[in-house]
């Protein structure tokens, strides 16, 4: 009877331990998947939107056939984004550069613009 209820006992405190681990490791990866959301919210809400470079860019050159944009150089308040296109049927690509900078809202404005030039000339000249 003794050895029956120290095998109950064993047991029990084999089934709580394993339930603790569980639940340590249930804690564990939901706190590491908070911190990753966490991080890549913070992370996507402060970059611009593409869209709305593309949109700009159009407003103001509405004939461009947009062939590439990308940010290029910048840190965490200011972008430069490259835009390369062509002008209606020409086949002369050209560029520009746009300074983006972050503002108190943490909006995003144009402060700056270069180009238009051929596509890859040397900016800040």
């Amino acid at each position: 009877m003794m050895i029956s209820a120290l095998r109950r006992n064993t047991i029990t405190i084999m089934i709580t331990n394993r339930t603790m681990k569980n639940n340590y490791n249930k804690i564990e990866l939901l706190r590491l998947l908070l911190i990753t959301v966490s991080i890549f919210a913070i992370v996507g809400c402060n970059n611009i939107k593409e869209q709305e470079i593309t949109n700009a860019f159009k407003k103001t050159t509405p004939d461009a056939v947009l062939l590439e944009q990308f940010v290029g150089e910048g840190d965490s308040d200011h972008e430069y984004v490259h835009f390369r296109y062509t002008i209606g049927q020409s086949p002369e690509k050209l560029e520009e550069v746009w300074l983006y900078q972050r503002q108190q809202d943490k909006t995003w404005k144009v402060i700056n613009k270069s180009g238009p030039k051929p596509a890859g000339s040397k900016f800040g000249d």
